[in-house]
């Protein structure tokens, strides 16, 4: 990017104080020599000798920035596209031909019913998602709300800079088309998550009109068979009176013969049994009058009345043999008598069914047509439930998806694109064909009072002027270096540009350096010795 352009930079030092005024450019320049100085290899070793680096050069780097609005949000971009954000999104299958011949089907319920069934999986929730990878775009909350802040420190000019300005990756053309994309990402999603829920609405509400269908069918469907169930209901319950008045009377009749029979069998078994009580009062009235004969001694009587008795006795055994004869016919003609009835009842019974068999008929078919509709309506419930758990189960990844761009930058005021440059100190070592990079990140200052001087016991007080501000930055610039290293191209063009804006070797930039080492050591922050050797590095 040419020099003579408006640019907008961002200090390398954000406090930019120390305890008796500003923090110059001489110090800066200065704290960074030394820095550089300190880290070269002087080269040595107990085994194996290494030679001394050198340093190649000590250059200011400006590293670019888009800072651009979309919608409420302030977006960053990495001007080398170091960094890039992916965003991913359920692939979905297509909701307009699926509702279009949803609502095609929806006028035969059979064919609706069909339809749902060979389309459960239609909005399969798989692993499958579709992608877009935005070049550049850095996410990292962290990074974000750090460098926003910093970018509040950026000032805008016109003047040349001594130092090297990296051409960002992408143009302001190109940002506008990838804001476009982004845009029309985000549309795609809202469109996407509005097709489901129309979805979703279509399904319930055709579903409910197949199922109103289905019970008006069933409400049909008992009219139908209502009038003609009563008319058949009248006509069975006249046969069925009909035939139980006749079973009554075969019932009365069939009673009658037995009780009859029992009668004649009773009747024969009391006189059996009156004759037997007789006999037994004759033989009771024949032993009062033996015993009178013996006591008259009429020995005649006596053997005639002994042989009546013997001869009545003998007809007590035939008697009750009788008797119980009879009374087993008595237990048979009861039992006849109960199986008879039985019978006859089991005969009645059939009758009555047979007489109701076209009613059953009748309101089995009506059953049989009313419980096909409630199946129906059941697979169409259990149908339409299975596809919308699916569709939503899309519509929250959809929703997550779309609810991430409010994740993609921070909530601030942004009216237009911004290129911003960021500058570190890219420093470049040789020691012979070995060449090594390093760098010093935007720092803040570590000057807090004699403090600050006195805690690096064991270390360089210098090295604890600057502290980097971020360490999301330093890893940004970590990659940074890793670039150098594997685009030969890239390396060769910044290589080119640091040698033409090496500090070191600018007479205004050595004369800057001198006058920040004197301020530094007037400060406390280098020793005498220091100060001797980095003025004697510098002649």
């Amino acid at each position: 990017m040419s020099n003579d352009i408006q640019k907008t930079l961002l200090p390398f030092i954000s406090m930019r104080q120390m305890g008796d005024g500003t923090l110059e450019e001489e110090i800066e320049n200065a704290t960074v020599f030394c820095l550089a100085e300190l880290d070269r290899a002087k080269g040595g070793g107990l085994f194996r000798k290494q030679a001394p680096e050198k340093i190649v050069y000590v250059s200011e780097v400006y590293y670019p920035f888009w800072i651009v609005p979309f919608r409420d949000l302030t977006l960053l971009f990495d001007g080398l596209n170091l960094s890039s954000h992916t965003t991913a999104y359920p692939a979905l299958p297509d909701t307009k031909a699926f509702k279009d011949n949803l609502t095609q089907l929806a006028s035969s319920r059979q064919a609706y019913a069909s339809f749902l069934s060979d389309n459960l999986n239609y909005f399969q929730n798989s692993e499958e998602e579709q992608t877009q990878s935005i070049d550049g775009l850095i996410t990292d909350v962290e990074f974000l709300n750090e460098f926003i802040a910093y970018s509040k420190e950026a000032q805008t000019t016109d003047a040349a800079v001594n130092g090297v300005l990296v051409s960002p990756a992408q143009d302001e053309k190109q940002i506008v088309e990838t804001l476009k994309a982004l845009e029309n990402l985000r549309s795609k999603l809202e469109n996407d998550l509005a097709e489901l829920n129309l979805v979703i609405k279509t399904l319930d509400q055709q579903s409910e009109k197949a199922l109103a269908g289905l019970r008006d069918e069933i409400k049909a469907t008992e009219d139908k068979f209502g009038e003609q169930i009563d008319e058949i209901k009248t006509i069975v319950a006249e046969k069925r009176a009909q035939i139980n008045k006749e079973y009554s009377d075969k019932v009365t009749e069939l009673s009658d013969q037995f009780e009859q029979e029992l009668i004649g069998l009773h009747k024969e078994i009391i006189t059996l049994q009156k004759t037997a009580e007789d006999i037994g009062s004759e033989i009771v009235d024949i032993d009062n009058e033996i015993k009178t004969a013996l006591v008259n001694k009429d020995e005649n009587a006596e053997f005639k009345l002994k042989e009546k008795k013997e001869a009545l006795k003998q007809q007590l055994p035939t008697t009750k043999i009788a008797i119980r004869s009879l009374e087993t016919k008595v237990e048979e003609t009861q039992e006849n008598k109960k199986n008879a009835l039985f019978q006859l009842k089991e005969e009645n019974d059939e009758t009555l069914k047979a007489a109701g068999n076209e009613l059953i008929e009748l309101e089995s078919h009506r059953d049989a047509e009313i419980k096909a509709c409630k199946d129906e309506m059941e697979r169409i419930e259990d149908y339409t439930s299975t596809i919308i758990g699916k569709i939503d189960k899309l519509t929250k990844i959809s929703a997550a998806a779309l609810d991430n761009f409010d994740n993609l930058g921070l909530r601030q005021e942004q009216t237009r694109n911004h290129l911003v440059y960021m500058p570190f100190y890219l420093t470049c070592y040789q020691s012979g064909p070995n060449m090594r990079c390093m760098y010093f990140a935007p720092s803040i200052s570590g000057n807090d009072g004699l403090g600050a001087r006195l805690r690096g016991f064991g270390k360089k007080k210098i090295t604890y002027l600057f502290q980097p501000r971020s360490q999301k930055i330093v890893s940004l610039l970590n990659h940074f270096l890793g670039l150098l290293s594997e685009d030969i191209a890239f390396s060769h063009e910044i290589d080119e540009a640091c040698r033409k804006a090496n500090l070191i070797k600018s007479a205004e930039a050595v004369e800057s350096i001198t006058k920040g080492l004197n301020k530094l050591w007037i400060d406390g922050w280098l020793s005498d010795g220091e100060f001797e050797s980095f003025n004697q590095i510098l002649k």
